[in-house]
């Protein structure tokens, strides 16, 4: 089994389309989160993962603020098969892509079959 660990900051830009321009004047446009995660392969060809993402902006802004608080959170699930990629292929590109990379991501995601 190899187990990694994730931890990552995004930034989103929100995109509200509203009829009213007034509509749209309580939310925020930007949005930082932090994600978590780790995930595991087994037997060689199978993996699993699980992330959370913890919204660190209030998305209500204006008036609204004083009242309520908004912030994002999620949960995600993930399996998958990669047939043909051994632990040690897994590792060697989990190593490369960490190396390559300046945050961390699921290179089974990326370079898996």
């Amino acid at each position: 089994m190899l187990w990694n660990l994730k931890a990552t900051g995004r930034i989103a830009i929100i995109i509200i389309i509203a009829l009213d321009e007034e509509d749209i004047e309580d939310f925020a446009e930007t949005e930082f989160v932090l994600n978590f995660g780790c995930g595991m392969i087994l037997a060689e060809k199978y993996h699993i993962e699980i992330r959370y993402s913890l919204g660190m902006t209030n998305l209500v802004t204006g008036d609204l603020a004083e009242d309520f608080e908004v912030k994002s959170r999620s949960i995600q699930l993930m399996a998958g098969m990669s047939p043909n990629l051994s632990a040690d292929v897994a590792e060697e590109l989990l190593l490369k892509n960490f190396r390559q990379s300046s945050r961390t991501s699921n290179c089974l995601r990326r370079y898996g079959r």
